[in-house]
């Protein structure tokens, strides 16, 4: 829901707002943008709303390829992008990065689920050693990464 509402926010700052999901529907993201009062037509210049089965990091790039500097487009999840064996693993995706959207002006917000093995008792914050991954993964592909847990928020010290 925090990814939502900065896409609302950037969207009424007028840098436009992507999302792109494999894990809910069209219908079920406009629901959860209603709750957070920033109905999917405030996501100008473009609808926003990316779910369907044929996501991955190379679609991603090609329908940001007219996006304008300071858009802000999110992943949800990024792990969801390794679960299908007919596109590339996500390592190969994240490296694959030819015109990388950092280099382009664009902010891109990539979700990433924490395994199950994180014990909040441990350490309140999850980082990256807790992300969950299908198969290895160079995190250091990420230049930043911020970590959230209940009503905690941490940026990563690595980053």
């Amino acid at each position: 829901m925090l990814a939502l509402a900065l896409l609302a926010e950037a969207a009424r700052q007028g840098r436009g707002a992507r999302f792109f999901t494999l894990d809910w529907t069209a219908q079920e993201t406009a629901r959860r943008f209603a709750g957070i009062a920033a109905p999917v037509e405030s996501l100008a210049p473009h609808p926003g709303i990316e779910a369907d089965d044929d996501i991955s990091a190379r679609t991603i790039a090609a329908r940001l390829s007219d996006a304008r500097p300071g858009e802000v487009a999110v992943m949800d999840y990024l792990q969801a992008l390794d679960q299908d064996r007919s596109k590339p693993p996500l390592a190969a995706q994240a490296e694959a990065r030819p015109d990388p959207a950092a280099r382009r002006g664009l902010v891109l917000v990539r979700l990433a689920q924490v395994g199950p093995a994180f014990d909040a008792v441990r350490k309140p914050v999850p980082d990256r050693c807790d992300l969950r991954r299908l198969n290895p993964l160079d995190l250091s592909l990420f230049l930043h990464a911020c970590f959230l847990h209940g009503i905690e928020t941490r940026p990563d010290p690595t980053a």
